[in-house]
């Protein structure tokens, strides 16, 4: 039976799930297709512009939303980007506490690595943006 755990954060619960063997080796070779079935155009638009911001700061993260499509199932990046970098951590260390076996073949591939420094540089690029636009509220005000 394939692990499970959820974590609630404020009045949200997050279910993250373990990979089977089938979706790491389609994160692995770029095959994830996404259901975006249950999005309406706009939250579409807004999951687009989402991974756009995470682009820009990251690079490709195809590999991160693969990841995460399949590890949190349901859950929108429009959301996760709008958590706290602390909130944002317990939802990873759930993610690693339930897939174990992903983590050690990603880092056998050298995977693991960029996925932690990715996730690592998009929590540090927000928390400098944030610094930015409140610097910038409080020129304003």
């Amino acid at each position: 039976m394939r692990l499970q755990s959820s974590i609630k954060i404020d009045e949200k619960e997050y279910n993250v799930r373990e990979l089977t063997v089938k979706e790491i080796i389609q994160i692995f070779s770029g095959t994830v297709l996404s259901d975006k079935s249950n999005l309406s155009e706009k939250e579409e638009k807004e999951e687009i512009d989402a991974f756009a911001i995470i682009d820009d700061f990251i690079g490709d993260s195809g590999i991160l939303k693969s990841f995460i499509a399949l590890a949190i199932p349901n859950v929108k990046i429009k959301d996760l980007i709008e958590l706290a970098p602390s909130e944002l951590m317990k939802i990873w260390d759930k993610i690693k506490e339930v897939n174990p076996h992903f983590f050690v073949l990603a880092q056998q591939l050298r995977l693991g690595e960029m996925l932690t420094s990715a996730t690592i540089e998009v929590l540090r690029s927000f928390l400098n943006q944030a610094v930015s636009l409140s610097k910038l509220v409080m020129e304003k005000s």
